[in-house]
């Protein structure tokens, strides 16, 4: 699987990244993890490493797409001094 990472990185690279990046831009993140983590799923279904046999059949990059953890946080409120 990290194989297919690197695989899977490099691919992108190569097929989105003119201007001569070693590394994608960071604006970008979201969509190379997405496109990482899709071609990872992939190959672990296909090579059977995979145990999950309700993903055979699924657009596996909108899998991930609604799965993708987000960031949410919950505003703070200052509770005081509590040596008051």
């Amino acid at each position: 699987m990290i194989l297919e990472s690197a695989y899977a990185l490099a691919d992108y690279i190569i097929e989105n990244c003119n201007d001569g990046y070693f590394y994608p831009p960071i604006k970008d993140l979201k969509k190379i993890s997405t496109y990482v983590a899709t071609r990872v799923l992939s190959k672990a279904l296909e090579d059977g490493s995979a145990t999950r046999n309700d993903l055979k059949n699924v657009d596996l990059q909108n899998y991930i797409e609604k799965n993708l953890w987000r960031a949410e946080y919950l505003p703070c409120k200052y509770a005081g001094d509590p040596e008051r």
